[in-house]
């Protein structure tokens, strides 16, 4: 299926905007979890609400990337 070059243009800024909405969630979980390790060896209070607050950030995070494939329309319906 060949594609108008503005429609492609259009469509490609989409993702790039999509992307850069959620491109440091990963990082931001991995570093949450790895003070939760070291915090946890600390005091094992400190560990479980670091835990907590990964946890709340992946559910924060599930949103965002929710609402971004709604907000740049990459749930694959045309509109």
């Amino acid at each position: 299926m060949a594609l108008h070059h503005e429609l492609m243009r259009q469509y490609e800024q989409r993702h790039e905007e999509f992307y850069q909405t959620i491109k440091n969630d990963p990082l931001r979980s991995v570093l949450i979890y790895a003070i939760a390790i070291v915090g946890i060896q600390i005091n094992s209070w400190l560990g479980a609400l670091l835990i907590l607050l990964g946890n709340i950030f992946h559910f924060i995070a599930y949103l965002r990337l929710s609402r971004s494939v709604t907000l740049y329309h990459l749930n694959g319906k045309d509109e």
